[in-house]
Parts: structure tokens; C-alpha cells; sequence
């Protein structure tokens, strides 16, 4: 699993990349299985699909690519080549095309869908039936609810740290049982993707300190990243201000200093 962090998830949130192999995506995408997260690309592939990705040799109007886009891998189809270069792409359920692309823009082609089993091309997909519409609608539906759950929780948790006696107890139990890993930058082109791994198990001097990202969670659930290089910290709202943000730059400040110590 590798961890991407990117400026459109930063703040609410941390997604998780299944990719097959850790490398420069062009050069081992046909080594490479993604699973797509959306229903953008409905009814031709599903969310929850596996795609696989191909190089690009050529690219023609109806072509399913893979691009980079704030943070993310979009999976959009090719709807027109620009005279200038450009190349115009849109998802097959959405009402507007994306902002242009350059060649170099583009990762990979999808060269197959898979879905129960079964291997298609992403230009000869299954007719949609009427479960799958309904599926589809469910899945938003409660996305849309899970949404408002999130929202409300959020809110509730601000209530409850107006209150002394919570902060004091949260700060605590984040002060006990917050984890820190250290993600280590892995080669994979216009992706900020990391590999972490737990502090104690990363040599002090082990990679430039500009490959490195400190990560704080609590069990699974990330909480917040501090970068060592440019100083960045971003922190869940749920965890702002209970000492978190103090705990991050002091366990940076020790990593700095073992890495120091480690080239003298």
C-alpha cells in the first residue's frame, strides 16, 4: 500500500493507492492494476473496477488514460485532440471536460477493465443493467450521507473542545497512544507517494531529508504529516489544537538532530 497525499485531500482526508508495483508508472504500467474510486467513468467502468495500464504509444479520441490532477489519479477519456498539442478529456458521467492536457501530462492507458472476474477494454464495456444504475445511485446517495455524518461529527468535536475538561483528556490520550511513522518518497512520476514504515525502524541517515515525510496516526487513522524540509504541517480538524502540532515539530526537531549525528 502506498500512502498519497496530495493539496486536494489534505485537509479532509488521506487516500490509499493500490499499486502494483513502487517505480515510474509509464515505464511499469503494464505491471500495474489500479482500482478506480469514483463513478465518473460510468457506465463504461465501475467504481470498484480494476483497470490496467498500458504505455502510451499513441493517443486517440476514445481512449480511456490516466493522468495527475491535484494530488490524484484521474482515469477520464479522451474526447478531442487540440490542434496546438492539447488534449481534451472528460469523464463519461460528468457534464464538463477537464482542463487540458499536454502529452507529457498523460501516465498511462487503460488497455483493460476488470470487473467479477471478467477482462474487457475500456471501449467495449457490459451494458449497464438496472441494478448497476441503482448501485450507482446508492453508492452516492450514501456518500452524500456519509458526508453529513462527517460534517456534523466535525462540528461536534469543535463543540467539545471548547470545553477545558476535553481538551485536557483528548490531549492525553493523544499523547499516549498517537504512532509516528516516517514515509519514505517513492519513484512514482507527479505523485507525492509515500512508504511508511514505523520511526524506529528508519536508519537516521537513511535518505535525503527531503524524501522524507513524518506521519502521525492513531491506530489506522492518519491525524497529520509534517515535512521536514519545507516546514508544512497539516492536521485534521478533529485533532487541531490539542497538542499535536507541538509533538510533530518536536519529534522533527529529533529526527534532524539523530540525522545530524548520524553523517558526523
Amino acid at each position: 500500500m502506498i500512502q498519497t497525499l496530495g493539496p486536494s485531500n489534505g485537509r479532509a482526508g488521506f487516500s490509499l493507492l493500490d499499486v502494483g508495483l513502487a517505480g515510474d508508472l509509464p515505464s511499469v504500467s503494464h505491471l500495474s492494476t489500479l482500482t478506480i474510486t469514483s463513478w465518473s467513468m460510468f457506465p463504461a467502468i465501475h467504481k470498484g473496477d480494476a483497470i490496467e495500464v498500458g504505455p502510451v504509444d499513441q493517443i486517440m479520441d476514445g481512449d480511456v488514460v490516466v493522468f495527475h490532477s491535484m494530488g490524484e489519479l484521474v482515469c477520464h477519456r479522451v474526447v478531442g485532440l487540440g490542434a496546438g498539442g492539447d488534449i481534451r478529456t472528460q469523464g463519461d458521467q460528468a457534464t464538463g471536460q477537464d482542463p487540458p492536457l499536454r502529452r507529457q501530462d498523460i501516465l498511462g492507458k487503460v488497455t483493460a477493465v476488470i470487473r467479477n472476474g471478467r477482462r474487457f477494454p475500456p471501449t467495449v464495456a457490459p451494458a449497464a443493467s438496472a441494478a448497476d444504475v441503482f448501485g450507482m445511485w446508492m453508492d452516492l446517495f450514501l456518500g452524500a450521507l456519509r458526508a453529513r455524518l462527517h460534517d456534523a461529527a466535525l462540528a461536534g468535536a469543535a463543540f467539545l473542545k471548547r470545553r477545558t475538561w476535553v481538551r485536557i483528556i483528548a490531549t492525553r490520550i493523544l499523547g499516549k497512544y498517537v504512532q509516528y511513522d516516517v514515509g519514505v518518497r517513492v519513484p512514482i512520476r507527479l505523485v507525492q507517494a509515500y512508504r511508511f514504515v514505523p520511526l524506529r525502524e528508519i536508519p537516521p541517515d537513511a535518505c535525503p531529508s527531503s524524501d522524507l515525510l513524518v506521519l502521525a496516526r492513531l491506530g489506522r487513522h492518519p491525524l497529520g504529516t509534517f515535512d521536514p524540509v519545507s516546514g508544512e504541517m497539516r492536521i485534521r480538524r478533529v485533532a487541531a489544537g490539542l497538542g499535536l502540532e507541538e509533538s510533530l515539530r518536536n519529534l522533527n526537531h529529533r529526527l534532524q538532530s539523530a540525522r545530524t549525528s548520524g553523517r558526523s
